[in-house]
């Protein structure tokens, strides 16, 4: 909101003005007096105004001042809260000394008392000696177990080539490729140009009827072998 002064000029005439403004001035002189404050009254305003934040905020710093230091004294001084534990320190650090002379003095005492007993040394010669043998006797069971565990390893080996591609043909079997594939088909076969058989003491090149036979293989050995491992149906 904007504040509104009428100063017409001539004090017998009354405008409407008059009525709606905030301030009525007689002339428009007066007016800007009004409008405008002295400088010296500002200068003087700002002065009183920052005397006044100096007064508080020392106020304030004096309060804070006060109430810390009623807060320090119901804490008790730093000398009567670490006293008793410095007094202990110093009495612990006056006895170590002693303490440790007085221990190493018993235990040189005991260890001479126990050299010269040759009793108590073979006690614990044979405790020693007694606890090795324990230690021995259950590594005996896992030392035991190790033929057992080679005989089963060897009888899985010997179910593996029984199982094996090399045993099959063995038994009367053979195996029929045509192009590096397995057939298992009597028309496969017959769609091929050459075939090759495999048996057990070797491979060798056929051709199905009607068609020219290829060259032979190189027959090779294949006992105790397993070559392809491929597919045998």
């Amino acid at each position: 909101v904007i504040p509104l002064i009428s100063a017409v000029g001539h004090e017998t005439d009354t405008t409407l003005i008059d009525f709606a403004a905030d301030l009525r001035a007689p002339t428009p002189t007066a007016a800007a007096e009004l409008a405008v404050p002295v400088r010296a009254d500002l200068i003087a305003w700002a002065a009183e105004q920052g005397a006044r934040l100096v007064r508080a905020t020392g106020q304030q710093a004096q309060r804070r001042r006060e109430r810390l230091a009623d807060l320090s004294r119901g804490l008790g001084r730093p000398e009567a809260l670490t006293g008793p534990s410095r007094q202990r320190l110093d009495l612990w650090a006056d006895r170590l000394g002693p303490a440790l002379t007085t221990a190493t003095v018993r235990k040189r005492s005991a260890l001479a008392a126990l050299a010269l007993r040759p009793a108590v040394l073979a006690r614990f010669v044979t405790g020693e000696r007694r606890a090795f043998q324990d230690r021995s006797g259950r590594l005996v069971p896992a030392l035991l177990r190790l033929p057992l565990l080679r005989d089963r390893l060897a009888a899985l080996d010997r179910m593996r080539m029984t199982l094996g591609h090399a045993e099959t043909l063995r038994r009367g079997f053979a195996v029929v490729r045509a192009g590096g594939r397995v057939v298992t088909t009597a028309g496969a076969a017959g769609a091929e140009a050459a075939l090759e058989i495999e048996f057990r003491d070797g491979r060798l090149a056929v051709a199905p009827a009607g068609a020219k036979p290829g060259p032979a293989a190189p027959r090779r050995p294949t006992a105790g072998k397993g070559p392809d491992q491929g597919s045998l149906f």
